[in-house]
């Protein structure tokens, strides 16, 4: 039998992940503007729907804040 290292995760997970690591390090500063989902499309090579599950799983950890027309953003008072 060949292990595969554990289960495998949904790809918004990785979204997350991705996105989380980038605010935690401190290339997304608080206040600052995410790119669009358009964008992060391209980037994780993934659907809008991952995309947006993804964002939304980071906006219930209290991470990011969506505004309606204008975009995701870095909730303030998130440290490096």
């Amino acid at each position: 039998m060949v292990s595969l290292g554990g289960p495998i995760k949904p790809a918004y997970h990785e979204v997350a992940h991705r996105v989380r690591r980038a605010i935690t390090s401190g290339k997304l500063a608080p206040g600052a503007r995410l790119p669009s989902e358009s964008e992060l499309c391209a980037t994780f090579e993934v659907s809008r729907d991952t995309v947006r599950r993804g964002l939304l799983l980071l906006a219930e950890e209290g991470l990011i804040l969506g505004q309606q027309g204008a975009g995701w953003f870095v909730a303030e008072g998130q440290k490096k």
